[in-house]
């Protein structure tokens, strides 16, 4: 038997340009044309490693800073009706009707599954668009179920994809202990940072941790082997670490501290 709990989700309510401090919001026209960017610096890079690197610009700064160098393609047939779709809510909201425009029932000319395989972005917009309306006989039930499938197989394969990383780190770190690398110093850390925050935004996929661990060293003993050359009859034939161990940031296999 699954147990639940309530779990509060934050969404960005609005945001501010850091050029010219223009304040916006979801009901602003240009709301979907503002670019926020966030990373954090890798090794060497030129921000400083393990810097926290973010910026949050409107869409006139956008053109103003960027406009020599961005690819701007204009809209086919497809594009133009959904840009009039949009100007049609935007219309609609200011008159202070219901935001989202009736959606049609689907007919010859545009079936349910129109655009999937053609214009993905614009296919994904209108079943968005068709949910929110309620017309759920207009959804195309049979690819958003594919698309939600892939979905939950991607956070599978990025957290097997994250835990392969961080083990062969920690491995390299153990058996080459006199040739550590900074680079194995620095995925380690960043690993044990961004590992947790995808079991905490996906919880389930904790119950398959064992199963993941497993194929994640498996990946791992042979990235290893390609990064150093060494025999895979010198690694373990299993994982030395135990699932705690290589998220517990006090634990370093071999002698602990930087290298």
């Amino acid at each position: 038997m699954l147990e639940y709990q309530a779990r509060t989700v934050q969404q960005v309510a609005a945001c501010i340009c850091d050029r010219c401090q223009r304040r916006m919001t979801p009901d602003d026209a240009g709301w979907h044309e503002k670019v926020s960017v966030a990373f954090r610096g890798g090794f060497d890079s030129i921000f400083g490693d393990g810097s926290e690197v973010g910026l949050d610009l409107c869409q006139e700064c956008v053109r103003d800073t960027l406009g020599a160098w961005l690819r701007i393609t204009p809209p086919d047939n497809d594009g133009q009706k959904y840009q009039e779709r949009l100007r049609s809510e935007w219309d609609a909201r200011n008159a202070g009707e219901p935001s989202v425009a009736p959606v049609e029932a689907p007919g010859a000319d545009d079936a349910v599954g129109a655009g999937y395989d053609t214009d993905f972005s614009l296919w994904a917009r209108e079943q968005a668009a068709r949910l929110r309306a309620g017309a759920v006989d207009a959804l195309d039930r049979d690819h958003i179920a594919e698309e939600l499938d892939a979905l939950a197989r991607a956070l599978h394969g990025e957290l097997d994809k994250r835990v392969a990383r961080l083990l062969q780190s920690l491995l390299q770190w153990a058996l080459l202990e006199g040739d550590r690398r900074p680079a194995w110093y620095v995925t380690i850390q960043e690993e044990r940072d961004m590992i947790p925050r995808l079991l905490a935004d996906a919880p389930s996929l904790r119950e398959h941790w064992p199963d993941t661990l497993a194929r994640a060293w498996r990946r791992a003993q042979d990235d290893v082997c390609d990064a150093t050359g060494l025999a895979r009859t010198l690694l373990p034939m299993t994982c030395p670490f135990t699932g705690e161990q290589i998220l517990d940031a006090a634990f370093w296999p071999g002698k602990p501290g930087e290298p």
